[in-house]
């Protein structure tokens, strides 16, 4: 809990269970790695935003434009369901592990100690996207490693700067998930009250 409260100070987290994978790195990526991080980065969270567009009132003259966008949308959804099908046959996806994702902070729980300490740099690779076999790759620097109970450790990153783009992006997507989680409460507080 006291954890939690510490992440929370740094601004909004998105916790939840995603596929991930953890590599300690010998160094700081070269410029020319971390530009091309940052752009895959970049597309992978400008999918999310795309994915939450809302519907916009159109004009009446545009109805029959609109329509044909949307059959071409619906489209385009199908064949990527079947790409994503079909990569994700060739792709290993990693387990679901818990995390706490901030612009600033990353917190991982892996089931095996990977060797990492303090100052350590690594990349992490979160699967962010069920339908899309692409993770968000995020380098960060090692603040701590917690044993929790048994078999579990809980690795707490601290991120670089992220570049603009992504940073705004992923703050979007952040923001997304934490006021879904907040309705998804509100909802179940609500059915509670009705049920008794």
């Amino acid at each position: 809990m006291e954890h939690t409260t510490q992440i929370a100070r740094q601004g909004l987290i998105f916790s939840g269970r995603v596929p991930l994978t953890v590599t300690l790195l010998d160094g700081p990526m070269s410029d020319e790695a971390l530009l091309r991080q940052d752009a895959r980065n970049y597309s992978l969270l400008k999918t999310f935003a795309l994915e939450d567009h809302s519907a916009r009132d159109v004009d009446p003259e545009l109805e029959g434009v609109m329509a044909e966008v949307q059959r071409l949308d619906q489209k385009l959804n199908l064949i990527q369901e079947l790409l994503t099908q079909l990569l994700m046959v060739h792709e290993a996806i990693p387990d679901r592990r818990p995390i706490a994702l901030g612009l600033s902070t990353l917190t991982l729980t892996v089931e095996q100690d990977l060797g990492v300490k303090p100052g350590d740099l690594v990349l992490s690779a979160l699967y962010l996207l069920d339908d899309v076999p692409r993770a968000l790759e995020l380098t960060g620097t090692v603040v701590s490693v917690v044993t929790e109970g048994e078999a579990e450790f809980r690795i707490d990153l601290s991120l670089p700067e992220l570049s603009d783009g992504v940073d705004s992006l992923l703050g979007r997507f952040i923001f997304r998930q934490h006021r879904r989680e907040i309705a998804l409460k509100r909802g179940q507080a609500a059915s509670q009250v009705v049920s008794e």
